[in-house]
């Protein structure tokens, strides 16, 4: 890291400046904060707002990761419901774990910068880049700053990326009056209240038995208006009788969905990281694990002229872009392609396949008790 740091010490110049200061930027400083020479590394953090702590990310694993102190609640049981279909079982050998954005931001402004004074955050809408030789200038409504390095997670940033679909969501915490949940098993999916039109579902995080995330999400080309998710959710409390309760806070987000293989490093150098390094998978959403396995390859290779990368089998984008294409397609097919995947298969099965961990035979159990023509029907679009 030595190499990268400037010895000349102007104001507006850094080792490496940040554009975006999400949940990546924040991985990505953790884990490059664990090698020698980091604090005499110029660091900037451009971000015009920062929406950590408005996130909930939840994920499934194997044993502990670098966060696990941030974990809010964990749960050894998940279940899946549709009309006529109640699936519920233990996951092991994962565990399905919940982040709070706000821990998690707090522990990044309480403590870990406050550690780092090399770190300058600075809240600025970005207005340009620019390439001269191997220096960067970033411009702001307000100056400018020169770097040797940039990583990128503002996905407008990102060039001939088009996004075709949101994974759109609203979501209540809710606090009942008298116990109620079952705080031992998360809702995955459930599609019960499902009767056509753009694919949906609705999952609970339950934290103890008195209060729980409820959420309902979208897949779609348009956002909607929050009483669309709000009724969602209103009727699901209804018909389950749940009792007196009141919503303690509110979120909602939207992911951007991708069919194409999204470029990780620009045609001019820049290194894009989280959603706009193509870190989101397609077909889920799920992101938390595989940015922090991306970034922690790109801090253990940094002082390397070859950075490395999270990796992805070809197959599983395949796999993904063909569901998604069904989903946008024919919102009704892809429901009953999950209630017939949730049927047949064991949870933890289908967990190993969604985190691209599973082996062809796995995929080949998977595959073998879904319907085909759908998939087929759409393979000539990737010739």
């Amino acid at each position: 890291m030595q190499a990268l740091y400037f010895l000349h010490m102007q104001p507006n110049r850094y080792d490496i400046i940040f554009t975006g200061g999400g949940a990546a930027c924040r991985m990505l400083l953790y884990f490059l904060s664990k090698k020698k020479g980091f604090n005499r590394l110029r660091i900037l953090v451009l971000e015009e707002e920062n929406t950590t702590a408005e996130k909930t990310w939840c994920f499934w694993e194997t044993e502990n990761n670098p966060f696990q102190q941030l974990v809010h609640k964990e749960w050894k049981q998940l279940k899946f419901d549709a009309k006529q279909i109640n699936i519920k079982q233990s996951i092991q050998p994962f565990t399905y774990s919940c982040i709070n954005g706000s821990a998690f931001n707090q522990y990044f402004n309480d403590v870990f910068f406050n550690h780092h004074a090399n770190i300058h955050i600075l809240h600025e809408k970005i207005n340009s880049i620019s390439k001269e030789e191997n220096t960067y200038t970033v411009g702001t409504a307000t100056q400018q700053f020169k770097t040797a390095r940039i990583f990128n997670s503002v996905p407008a940033l990102v060039a001939d990326t088009p996004q075709q679909m949101w994974q759109h969501f609203e979501g209540w915490f809710v606090q009942t009056e008298t116990a109620w949940f079952d705080e031992q098993t998360a809702s995955l999916m459930d599609f019960s209240d499902y009767e056509g039109g753009p694919f949906g579902f609705l999952y609970v995080l339950p934290f103890n038995k008195n209060e729980a995330l409820i959420e309902y999400t979208f897949y779609s080309s348009e956002v909607y208006d929050s009483l669309v998710y709000e009724n969602k959710i209103r009727n699901f409390l209804s018909q389950k009788n749940c009792p007196a309760y009141t919503v303690t806070k509110k979120e909602k987000g939207k992911i951007p969905l991708y069919r194409e293989k999204i470029d990780q490093q620009t045609k001019n150098g820049i290194i894009n990281i989280g959603g706009a390094g193509g870190l989101i998978k397609p077909s889920t959403g799920y992101a938390f694990l595989r940015m922090m396995e991306d970034c922690k390859q790109i801090a253990d290779s940094f002082e390397t002229n070859q950075l490395k990368r999270r990796t992805r089998h070809q197959r599983f984008l395949f796999y993904d872009h063909l569901l998604l294409k069904i989903i946008q397609e024919d919102p009704s097919c892809a429901v009953a392609i999950f209630k017939r995947l949730f049927q047949q298969q064991p949870l933890h099965r289908i967990l190993k396949f969604l985190n691209e961990d599973s082996s062809l035979l796995d995929e080949l159990k998977i595959f073998a008790g879904l319907p085909w023509t759908p998939f087929l029907k759409r393979i000539s679009l990737f010739k």
